[in-house]
Parts: structure tokens; C-alpha cells; sequence
């Protein structure tokens, strides 16, 4: 029988063993990425509720968007702001 290597030898952990071992850069954070995608929600809820409609239906459309956009966008800026202030006090 041949003896089987330890399993932290294998290319693939070494290679996680590295990634690990690297301070994560600020800007590709979790909550950077999370953050960014809030503002980009924000955003479209701005350009959404203040795009000029014409009918009754139209006007409907543009509030139920912009309101989900923005809860969205609160919804998600929200969770990476206490995720990252959980992550410091760590």
C-alpha cells in the first residue's frame, strides 16, 4: 500500500494558505463591493424618481421602482456599514 500525503501538501491549500495570509485591499472588501452596489441602487432610484412620466400608470411604475431601488440601496448600505463595524472591533 502506498502511503497517502498529507493533505495541507496539496497545491490548492498551499495556494489558499497564501490568499489567507495577504491583507485584503480596502477597496475589494466586502463591504466596499457591498457599498458601491448600494450607492449604484441610490443612484438609480434618484435617476428613476426624477425621470418626467406622462400618465397615471407611468407615475405608479416610477414610485413602486424607486421606492424598491431605494430601500434597496438603504437595505444593503446599511448591512455593509455594521458588517465592516463589526469587522474592526474584531
Amino acid at each position: 500500500m502506498t502511503s497517502v500525503s498529507h493533505v495541507s501538501d496539496a497545491p490548492h491549500h498551499r495556494l489558499r494558505a497564501q490568499l489567507t495570509d495577504q491583507p485584503v485591499s480596502l477597496l475589494v472588501s466586502p463591504s466596499m463591493i457591498m457599498l458601491g452596489v448600494a450607492f449604484l441602487l441610490a443612484l438609480g432610484a434618484v435617476v428613476v424618481l426624477t425621470r418626467p412620466v406622462a400618465t397615471d400608470v407611468a407615475v405608479y411604475a416610477r414610485r413602486i421602482a424607486g421606492t424598491m431601488l431605494g430601500a434597496g440601496a438603504l437595505i444593503l448600505g446599511e448591512f455593509a456599514f455594521v458588517r465592516n463595524g463589526w469587522g474592526a472591533a474584531r
